[in-house]
């Protein structure tokens, strides 16, 4: 998967809302700061914090994604359980 970026006021808030559009938890994500992001002067001149965030790949998504090709290529229609 690729890495997508999100911007918030703080780091935090950047990796709750990836969590969130991910549908993941925080174990099973990777990211990396962009922008720390600043409060400012009273708010004037504030920058918010970007970060690319994606989910970890497992053996289970590589074999998942890999059968369903094959499945894929032979036309064929299956629900792939693991």
């Amino acid at each position: 998967m690729d890495f997508i970026e999100i911007s918030a006021k703080t780091v935090d808030e950047a990796v709750t809302e990836g969590l969130i559009r991910l549908g993941a938890t925080s174990d099973k994500i990777e990211y990396e700061v962009i922008e720390k992001g600043s409060t400012g002067f009273f708010g004037i001149g504030s920058k918010p914090a970007k970060i690319r965030i994606r989910k970890k790949s497992t053996i289970e998504d590589h074999v998942r994604d890999f059968l369903s090709e094959v499945f894929r290529a032979m036309g064929m229609q299956v629900e792939i359980l693991i």
